[in-house]
């Protein structure tokens, strides 16, 4: 289900997963999945759904303070003001 081969070896970032995970709709979301914002176009900042749900709950690493947790809306209105304004959900499995 995967879009292309994943090979640890050669390496990644964001823009590897935008091109290599399944693009699910947000109604499809499970704990596990990705958000990534956009633009650019390879990816600006991802994180990791914990619970899904209307407002699901994701996993920042975002910044030196370490991983927290935080609402998609909350996170999503701090990426649009940046001007990150599309939103990727991704499934690796």
């Amino acid at each position: 289900n995967f879009r292309g081969g994943y090979d640890p070896a050669k390496g990644g970032y964001t823009g590897t997963m935008l091109s290599r995970c399944r693009h699910i709709p947000r109604s499809a979301v499970q704990p596990g999945d990705l958000v990534v914002w956009t633009p650019p176009d390879d990816g600006h900042h991802v994180c990791v759904v914990v619970a899904a749900g209307t407002d699901p709950w994701l996993v920042s690493h975002g910044d030196d303070t370490g991983p927290r947790k935080l609402r998609f809306s909350d996170e999503d209105a701090a990426q649009r003001r940046n001007g990150h304004t599309t939103v990727t959900w991704l499934s690796a499995f």
